[in-house]
């Protein structure tokens, strides 16, 4: 079985970068084809970043064995300071 990982997407012109939040397989290319799920957006060129997720989906993830790359946990934590 293929382990799944929930890592960040880089989007965005040169030097005004904006990511998205996406589960994929952890063995996968960067930009390769396979598992790929929008789960939110990071804009971090807003001055108190603005975090959308959709937390539903992410916990059906995380339930189904899914791994937070240690940059999503950080924006988490982020959140959950709040």
């Amino acid at each position: 079985m293929r382990k799944k990982i929930i890592r960040l997407r880089r989007r965005g012109a040169v030097r005004y970068a904006c990511f998205e939040i996406i589960i994929t397989f952890k063995d996968r290319r960067q930009n390769g084809s396979g598992l790929e799920e929008k789960l939110g957006f990071i804009n971090s060129r807003e001055p108190l970043r603005s975090i959308v997720i959709d937390c539903e989906r992410l916990g059906y993830w995380l339930n189904k064995g899914a791994i937070l790359h240690p940059s999503v946990k950080y924006y988490l934590s982020k959140i959950a300071s709040y």
